[in-house]
């Protein structure tokens, strides 16, 4: 007998069952505003958090068997453009055989399919099984303490434009460690989103176009995620339709156009969600930040423009 089980790991956030509240409103110039902090002076429209859960659906990292049900021959795929550690987590072990000894960890490199792990029974004439499932992080581990707060470049061209939701904001970010250090930038649909600093393009997703304030969307919004030298992994979410204009494995300089801002996915309205993530060792962690320019990091309330160019 022998079953097995696979099981991905949330990139962007891990599930929660938290809840805040949060406002939305029009600002001066008719740009619809979400923020956890009540805005003075202005009618509002308080909207309960449900569940804010941002996952993705992509199969671009996998753990398959090409060998066969007797003697199962694991490989591990990674179609992204950066490495990944992929992991196996038994739950039986039943006269197994294994090809290495615990623990199961490896890191994939990119666009690699990688021979990882084989089985069989230990002893042939006896019942042999076996469950187990896989999880991964973007990114080699690091040592995410030594990265400091690095100072990098702002992620649009424009402005100014609103912070709406900060470091550890009540409205989501506070409930998710891959969110602690994210921040929330209100701009128009079609703003020009750009690199904080130079890396590789590792994924993207550009072809969801709803959004709403429900889990129906929490998968759907469209991102694009760049691997810099010290091992962090800048995030930028929220994107317009179509309008992603780098592809995984690309090399992106500081400032360079990758996409175009939207409103996609568990979103009432256009924003940009950015955050500078790590993995910390089989868990993906943000990490604090600031702007260029800039002596603190980004608090809500606090307006910010670019206009630089390429």
């Amino acid at each position: 007998m022998n079953k097995s089980v696979a099981a991905l790991l949330i990139a962007l956030f891990v599930p929660s069952l938290q809840a805040a509240t949060v406002y939305k409103y029009k600002d001066a110039n008719g740009r619809w505003v979400i923020t956890d902090k009540p805005p003075q002076g202005k009618a509002v429209e308080t909207v309960e958090q449900q569940r804010l859960v941002y996952t993705e659906k992509s199969p671009t990292v996998s753990v398959v068997n090409r060998g066969s049900k007797q003697r199962p021959v694991l490989y591990a795929l990674n179609q992204t453009g950066g490495p990944v550690q992929v992991w196996l987590e038994f739950y039986v072990q039943e006269n197994l055989r294994l090809s290495q000894e615990a623990p199961f960890e490896w890191v994939i490199p990119p666009f690699t399919e990688q021979f990882v792990l084989q089985m069989e029974a230990a002893e042939p004439n006896k019942t042999w099984a076996y469950e187990w499932s896989y999880r991964f992080v973007p990114g080699e581990p690091v040592n995410t303490a030594q990265l400091g707060t690095p100072e990098i470049g702002l992620p649009f061209r424009g402005g100014p434009f609103p912070v709406t939701q900060s470091f550890y904001g009540e409205a989501s970010h506070k409930h998710y460690v891959e969110a602690h250090y994210a921040v929330d930038i209100a701009m128009p649909d079609g703003t020009p989103i750009v690199a904080v600093d130079d890396g590789v393009v590792t994924e993207v997703e550009r072809d969801f176009s709803r959004s709403g304030w429900s889990e129906e969307y929490a998968d759907e919004a469209n991102y694009v995620r760049v691997l810099h030298a010290n091992g962090a992994i800048s995030v930028y979410a929220h994107l317009a339709a179509d309008k992603v204009e780098v592809v995984p494995g690309q090399a992106v300089r500081r400032g360079q156009l990758l996409a175009y801002s939207g409103n996609t996915g568990f979103s009432t309205g256009p924003h940009l969600h950015f955050v500078m993530q790590a993995n910390g060792g089989k868990k993906l962690q943000s990490i604090p930040f600031r702007f260029r320019g800039h002596h603190a990091p980004p608090v809500a309330g606090e307006r910010l423009e670019n206009h630089q160019k390429d």
